[in-house]
């Protein structure tokens, strides 16, 4: 199933701003390659944006430019959650019996 436009284009964005980095920082590709290890094609198949690459990848270049996990940090300031009181949540939602 191919994502939607949306998540294409983020990752299209992230992938460029990786790429946009780890020039800034003047290194080659295969240095950095080798210090996320991954394979120099799935580094340039991160910096293109291709939605097939594991989101370990992702990360692991991430970390290798200095650039934190943001993924860690995905979810914690959803404005729905923090609307809702996670004590009042039901620990498992039943599916119904019609």
């Amino acid at each position: 199933m191919r994502p939607s436009f949306a998540v294409e284009e983020s990752l299209v964005a992230l992938g460029h701003n990786m790429k946009v980095a780890r020039l800034k920082r003047r290194l080659p590709q295969n240095i950095l390659a080798e210090r996320a290890g991954v394979s120099l094609s799935t580094l340039c198949k991160i910096e293109n944006g291709n939605g097939g690459v594991a989101i370990a990848s992702y990360a692991a270049v991430l970390l290798a430019l200095d650039l934190g996990t943001p993924f860690a940090e995905i979810g914690r300031s959803d404005p729905l959650s923090l609307a809702l009181e996670t004590e009042t949540l039901p620990k498992r939602i039943r599916k119904s019996g019609k």
